[in-house]
């Protein structure tokens, strides 16, 4: 008996009952939101909380009532192929489309997780992001300008801003991650 072309029995039941349950794209990644997102991670502070939210929300936004199930490979490339390159009037967004493939990928993996079994299979295993042209910024300022930045600071009104400013400018932190500190 030749098992290559047969469906493995115990996936077929998983994709069944997951079908089943009628999860919608917009439940499970409520769902995603209190289960990973929620609660006190160490990792993840509100800010990057929100952006992960934000990024399933935008990405996700054709699919939001489909059922998980329905949500296939092709759908996924080709909505994320449509931001990198703009679509209906839309501008490219290449970055935006690898930031919303890398929240795709992780929410995706969740769902496969056993104690989640949400889907029986990935829809993104194996899938490379949209954009492969991504480049760190390697704009530096020079020292008049570093000094120019320095003696503003000072003119905001507020020591708590300057004190922010020159925080930021002296420890090379993200201004959000500066923010969100303890």
């Amino acid at each position: 008996m030749d098992l290559g072309n047969e469906v493995d029995p115990v996936e077929k039941r998983k994709a069944e009952e997951c079908a089943r349950k009628g999860d919608t794209f917009a439940k499970a990644i409520a769902l995603y939101h209190e289960d990973v997102l929620g609660g006190n991670h160490p990792d993840r502070g509100p800010i990057s909380k929100r952006l992960i939210m934000g990024g399933l929300r935008l990405a996700g936004e054709p699919w939001m009532n489909w059922s998980l199930v329905r949500i296939t490979p092709r759908d996924i490339k080709l909505r994320l192929q449509a931001v990198r390159d703009g679509w209906e009037g839309q501008k490219p967004r290449p970055y935006a489309a690898n930031r919303y493939f890398t929240a795709l990928q992780g929410f995706f993996k969740w769902t496969v997780d056993p104690t989640v079994g949400l889907l029986a299979a990935n829809p993104m295993a194996g899938a490379k992001q949209p954009f492969n042209g991504e480049r760190p910024a390697d704009r530096v300022y020079n020292s008049e300008e570093l000094s120019i930045i320095w003696d503003s600071a000072a003119k905001l009104g507020s020591p708590y801003m300057e004190a922010y400013v020159r925080f930021v400018m002296m420890t090379g932190k993200r201004k959000r991650a500066a923010v969100q500190m303890r």
